[in-house]
């Protein structure tokens, strides 16, 4: 995300090539943030371009630098999770938002279409008094422009009643169960299986405070979500990055890698630098430079996984049942259904597993309806115990803490 020169940080994506990258100017929601009065303190990075440098991938989240207690908010941006999961994994309120409500100007992008920022906090009210000082049209970025008539002060309509929601529970058979290939031991079944059972506790209390709750909200293309989704994610987004990058760095001064092309070439010249332990390659920019798609296919999978989000998906489901929002556990593949509905995502604290790892709750609406999702934050927080602040932890393996969909199928 770019911040102006004078704030002496970089803009460099985690990347060794961007090493001497500065902005021009502020990202459009850091500009807005700034003129609100807000102070910038640092900067921290999902990972190397956001993690798509290789297809296993350490992800380093935004919320891990927001939970040391150093700020009141965080900015951050979403293709897949990158929102919803730090949250989670933090016991902090997270809102992915509709993609157009916020400009993704001076953002580098993963994917040009379904790339959305969002807001880490501690509380709903916070999420939404920073959502008030972002939000608006940004002629640079055309999606915003749908945003218009949904523009509000999102802390003044906060206040809500239980008795004012439908709420499906998003299909218990994919998304509230254990699925062939999760990693992990019996302990971490079973931690699993606590933790849907929690999630179903706290349905049941907004169930008896008022909420109508749809028990099963099956989801016709749910079955997808154990391999098709991220495979035709992955090939969506190798596409859009050359694109995304190119653009990305007309922001940016003091860089010698202009496009996908020359940041292979300079990785490759330069591995003592640019691979680490962690990312010892670069296969995933590899593979987005190797796949040319045409124009025809390009535009079929964008059609395809819109109509596995939209008419086979959340938006089937939310109609079916008459729903304000569908609610499951916060770390799932459903931020991919999300992200080509191009609808918001909030999160909740719930509990923490046996280790002292925190998870959330998640809730998704419709497009636009980031409102109701605010609502039903506050009425979460207002309703359920204090969040449970995380401990300093040592996690045994980084990929415990990862989504399936983060475990290679993107690459294949």
């Amino acid at each position: 995300m770019a911040t102006e020169e004078s704030l002496g940080m970089k803009t460099t994506s985690g990347a060794y090539a961007l090493r001497n990258a500065t902005a021009r100017r502020d990202a459009f929601i850091v500009k807005k943030a700034r003129e609100a009065g807000l102070v910038v303190i640092g900067k921290a990075n999902l990972g190397e371009l956001n993690g798509f440098k290789t297809p296993l991938r350490v992800i380093r989240w935004t919320s891990r630098r927001r939970c040391s207690r150093l700020c009141t908010f965080a900015l951050g941006t979403e293709t897949q999770g990158s929102i919803s999961c730090p949250a989670s994994f933090t016991a902090l309120y997270g809102l992915k938002v509709s993609t157009g409500l916020l400009s993704r100007n001076g953002i580098l992008p993963s994917s040009t279409t379904f790339d959305s920022p969002g807001i880490l906090a501690k509380s709903a009210w916070d999420v939404a008094a920073l959502l008030n000082e972002i939000v608006g049209v940004d002629p640079d970025d055309a999606v915003t422009s749908d945003s218009e008539p949904f523009l509000r002060n999102f802390t003044a309509t906060l206040d809500a009643n239980w008795r004012d929601f439908r709420i499906g529970v998003a299909d218990r058979e994919w998304f509230w169960s254990i699925l062939p290939g999760f990693v992990g031991e019996q302990a971490d079944i079973d931690d699993e299986k606590n933790m849907f059972s929690l999630g179903l506790e706290a349905v049941a209390e907004m169930e008896r405070r008022g909420a109508a709750i749809i028990p099963d909200a099956k989801i016709r293309s749910a079955s997808l979500s154990l391999g098709h989704v991220q495979k035709l994610m992955g090939k969506i987004i190798r596409h859009e990055m050359g694109p995304g990058f190119i653009k990305h760095t007309t922001y940016l001064d003091g860089i010698q890698t202009n496009s996908l092309e020359e940041l292979v070439e300079f990785n490759h010249k330069h591995p003592e630098f640019s691979y680490s332990k962690e990312n010892a390659a670069q296969g995933y920019l590899e593979s987005a430079l190797n796949q040319h798609l045409t124009d025809e296919e390009y535009h079929a999978a964008l059609l395809e996984a819109k109509k596995i989000a939209i008419d086979e998906g959340i938006i089937e489901t939310l109609d079916k049942y008459n729903l304000d929002a569908l609610v499951l556990p916060a770390w799932t593949e459903m931020s991919i259904f999300a992200a080509w509905a191009q609808v918001p995502t909030a999160t909740v604290p719930l509990g923490k597993y046996r280790g002292g790892k925190p998870y959330g709750l998640g809730f998704v609406a419709r497009r636009f309806n980031d409102e109701k999702l605010l609502q039903i934050m506050k009425l979460y927080e207002d309703t359920f115990p204090p969040r449970l602040v995380p401990e300093r932890l040592r996690w045994r393996r980084w990929e415990s803490i990862l989504p399936r969909s983060y475990l290679g199928a993107l690459a294949q």
